[in-house]
C-alpha cells in the first residue's frame, strides 16, 4: 500500500483566461562534431559528459569527437556538424549558466555547474527518475525531454523552480553540498524530493490551465509536494517515517494559517508546503490518485470549485470545513 503521507480575493467562480506566456529567450544548442577516423560509432551516449562546454549569454556549445573504421585501405577523415536544440534560456533574473558539464540520463539533459559536487548531482538524477516513476504509476504519465539547470547559488540554496512553458527546471545548492549550511537547512534527501516536486509541476503544466493563476496555491504546491515526497519514499531514497516527520514539522508550525488563506501564493503570501501536502492527502483519501488526474483535466473548461464539485461532490467551503476538522484531530504520524 502506498504510504500516506497585486493581491486578489480568492475566487471560486469561472476564472479569466490564462495570459499568454512570453518568450523566455533564445535556445541553448549543443554543437556536436563527429570526426570519423578509426573506431567508435559517432554517437553521444546516454550519460556521456561533453568533452568541452563553453557558455555565453545566449547559447551553450559542446564538442565531442569519435571515430569509426571506414571501408578504405587508406586512412581517411570524415567530419559532420550537427546542431541539437538543448535548453531554453532561463529568465534573466537567474542569469546565464556559468561553467558547467552536460550529461543526459533517461532522456533528461542536465547542466551541472562545475562547483556542484558529485553527490548532489547523483541525488538530482535520482529525484528526477523517482518523480517520473511515480507520475507514470499514479497519475498517468508525464512528458520527457526536460532540462535540469543545477547550479551553485547560496542565495537560493535548497530551492527549485519549474519555468512554465520552457521545459526547464532550475535547482540550487551550495559549493559544499546540499543541506550543509544554514542557507540550505534541509536533509540531503530533500534535494531529490525537490527535483521530483518540480517535475510534478511539469505534469501539471501539460494540462491547459494546469498551472493557471486561478488555481489555489495550496492545490498546485500541495500536489507537487505530495508527489515529491512519495516518489522519494517509494524509490527508497528516504524512509516513510523520516519524510513524514519532516512534513509534520512544517504543517504544525504555530504560525500555520487556515488552508483557505493559502489560496494566494506570492512574495507576500508564502506557502506552508507541509500543510498543503496534507490537504492533498485528504483529497486522495476520498477517491485515490486517479481522481486527482480527473480533477486536473477538468480545469480546462471549468473553475477549480466546479471541478471539485464534479469529482468529489463537495464545494470548496465544504472541503475547507472537512479539512479543518481533520487538522484539529491531529495529522496521522
Amino acid at each position: 500500500m502506498k504510504p500516506k503521507l497585486g493581491k486578489q480575493r480568492p475566487n471560486h467562480g469561472r476564472p479569466p483566461s490564462r495570459p499568454p506566456i512570453g518568450t523566455l529567450g533564445c535556445l541553448f544548442t549543443v554543437l556536436v562534431v563527429f570526426t570519423n577516423a578509426c573506431g567508435g560509432d559517432g554517437r553521444l551516449n546516454e550519460g556521456q559528459t561533453a568533452l568541452q562546454a563553453s557558455t555565453t549569454a545566449t547559447q551553450i556549445t559542446a564538442t565531442t569527437t569519435s571515430t569509426t573504421v571506414l571501408p578504405t585501405t587508406t586512412s581517411s577523415l570524415s567530419t559532420t556538424t550537427t546542431t541539437i536544440p538543448l535548453c531554453a534560456a532561463p529568465p534573466s533574473r537567474f542569469g546565464a549558466p556559468g561553467p558547467h558539464v552536460i550529461e543526459t540520463h533517461d532522456g533528461t539533459t542536465y547542466l551541472f555547474g562545475e562547483n556542484v559536487i558529485a553527490a548532489d548531482r547523483q541525488l538530482a538524477v535520482q529525484g528526477v527518475k523517482a518523480g517520473l516513476v511515480y507520475l507514470d504509476k499514479y497519475l498517468g504519465g508525464v512528458g520527457r525531454g526536460l532540462c535540469i539547470d543545477f547550479r551553485v547559488d547560496r542565495s537560493r540554496a535548497s530551492q527549485g523552480e519549474y519555468i512554465s512553458g520552457s521545459k526547464l527546471i532550475l535547482l540550487f545548492t551550495v559549493d559544499t553540498g546540499y543541506g550543509s549550511t544554514p542557507e540550505a537547512a534541509h536533509p540531503r534527501w530533500h534535494l531529490a524530493k525537490t527535483a521530483a516536486h518540480e517535475y510534478t509541476h511539469h505534469w501539471q503544466a501539460e494540462f491547459p490551465r494546469g498551472l493557471g493563476a486561478q488555481l489555489p496555491g495550496w492545490l498546485r504546491e500541495g500536489l507537487a509536494e505530495y508527489a515529491g515526497f512519495h516518489a522519494v519514499i517509494e524509490a527508497g531514497i528516504v524512509s516513510d517515517r523520516e519524510a513524514r516527520t519532516y512534513a509534520l514539522r512544517e504543517a504544525t508550525l504555530t504560525d500555520a494559517k487556515p488552508l483557505p488563506e493559502y489560496e494566494l501564493l506570492d512574495a507576500t503570501h508564502p506557502m506552508n508546503y507541509g500543510l498543503a501536502q496534507f490537504a492533498i492527502e485528504r483529497l486522495i483519501s476520498y477517491r485515490g490518485d486517479s481522481a486527482i488526474r480527473t480533477l486536473w483535466s477538468l480545469f480546462e473548461r471549468m473553475s477549480w470549485g466546479d471541478a471539485l464539485q464534479a469529482v468529489y461532490g463537495m464545494t470548496p467551503e465544504v472541503f475547507y470545513a472537512d479539512f479543518a476538522s481533520f487538522r484539529a484531530k491531529g495529522f496521522p504520524s
